[in-house]
């Protein structure tokens, strides 16, 4: 198997619409408590992710890699590049905002679903943050780019469930918006990595990173 086909062996190792999680909300009829605990699931996930993307864009010493984590950051951020203006901040584009949203939808209250992200009800995964804390950027950023190749897989069957239940599209918007971005994020997250797994000293920790963020997606789904 050639270098790219062992990537996506790697990042692509589980049936994630399989995922018992998938399954249920996919079939349109999850009960509604299930969907509030994976609301703020989702809520907690979004907070947690800028502050990965911050740590490691000042961890790696690749300008490539660095570059790519910046950009996510930005975009998870809701900041974009504006002619005349540098960077503009736009509430619309936040991506916790939009896992806001969905929250609300599922009848969790603005205080409840700080009370929750503030209580980390959803922990960090314990590999990535060993991985972070061994100065291992590349495996960290493996693993998180193996779980927003990911995401994609398991957004869209849930978001065509949750609209079969009778969410309004517009509640959804952090579903339909990752499926584009996401899918977007995979296919350079699989160049990049490439790139880095050229080299032999690398090899191996893209791998084992791609499948670790691989195996905590599944889980989490399960």
């Amino acid at each position: 198997m050639d270098l790219a086909g062992e990537l996506r062996a790697a990042a692509f190792r589980w049936p994630m619409e399989e995922a018992r999680l998938v399954r249920l909300v996919g079939s349109g009829r999850a009960p509604r408590s299930l969907l509030r605990a994976m609301s703020v699931r989702i809520f907690i996930i979004a907070t947690r992710l800028t502050g990965y993307l911050a740590r490691l864009a000042v961890m790696t010493d690749d300008a490539r890699v660095r570059l790519h984590l910046i950009n996510n950051l930005l975009e998870e951020s809701g900041i974009e590049t504006a002619a005349g203006n540098g960077l503009v901040a736009d509430g619309s584009k936040l991506h916790l905002n939009w896992a806001r949203t969905f929250a609300l939808a599922c009848g969790i209250g603005e205080r409840e679903l700080w009370r929750e992200a503030a209580r980390g009800s959803f922990g960090s995964p314990p590999w990535v943050e060993a991985a972070m804390g061994e100065g291992d950027w590349i495996g960290a950023t493996s693993f998180l780019m193996a779980e927003e190749m990911n995401a994609p897989r398991t957004l869209e069957p849930m978001m065509q469930g949750l609209l079969a239940a009778g969410f309004e599209p517009p509640s959804l918007i952090f579903f339909a918006n990752h499926l584009e971005d996401d899918t977007r994020h995979g296919e350079e997250a699989l160049r990049l990595l490439g790139e880095l797994a050229a080299a032999p000293a690398s090899r191996e920790r893209v791998l084992r990173g791609l499948r670790e963020g691989a195996d905590a997606w599944w889980r989490m789904h399960n």
